[in-house]
């Protein structure tokens, strides 16, 4: 018996949870113009900033009809949960409250309890454990527990509005990246 191989802590959240909306603009005929993270573009200001020393649930909401690997740098967490959700209904009611986006402001945030449709699925055998990188499902709502416990970023930019304090997330995926989506 070679015993546990790592202990896993079991988190409480002490903040809200956040609601992180994957959308994509496509043309009439339906080709991929533009990939973002709640209607934001790469360049836009920072959106997320949790404190130093919170635990959070992130619920990342994926409208869109592919599989985006989430990662969150210098973060480790924990699958909570997935559910299948009504991505069409909530999209459209996302874009009658914030308008159409790229944006160059933050978004309102929409509670996906409402639009809520599958049962609720625990974390794959393979998820389980810590990990920096989430399968997002199309049509999905998967949420994630993490303790925000890096205080100062040592590479982060000049500007840094946080002061080195930032949690960059985008998709882990090549493509996907190349569309800005961070």
């Amino acid at each position: 018996d070679l015993g546990d191989l790592n202990t896993i802590a079991n988190l409480t959240t002490d903040r809200p949870t956040r609601f992180l909306v994957q959308n994509v603009q496509s043309d009439d005929a339906g080709r991929l113009l533009q990939a973002e993270l709640d209607g934001q573009l790469f360049h836009t200001q920072t959106t997320e900033l949790p404190t130093v020393g919170s635990t959070e649930d992130w619920a990342f909401i994926n409208t869109t009809p592919l599989t985006h690997n989430k990662h969150v740098h210098l973060i480790e967490f924990q699958v909570v949960k997935r559910q299948a959700f009504d991505a069409a209904t909530y999209l459209a009611d996302w874009k009658r409250v914030n308008g159409n986006p790229p944006f160059s402001h933050p978004t309102l945030r929409i509670d996906p309890a409402p639009y809520l449709t599958g049962p609720v699925l625990a974390a794959a055998p393979e998820e389980s454990g810590w990990k920096d990188t989430v399968r997002m499902n199309p049509s999905e709502v998967t949420t994630v527990i993490m303790t925000f416990n890096v205080p100062h970023v040592p590479f982060a930019y000049p500007s840094s509005p946080m002061g080195g304090s930032e949690y960059v997330w985008h998709c882990h995926i090549l493509e996907h990246e190349e569309h800005d989506m961070m």
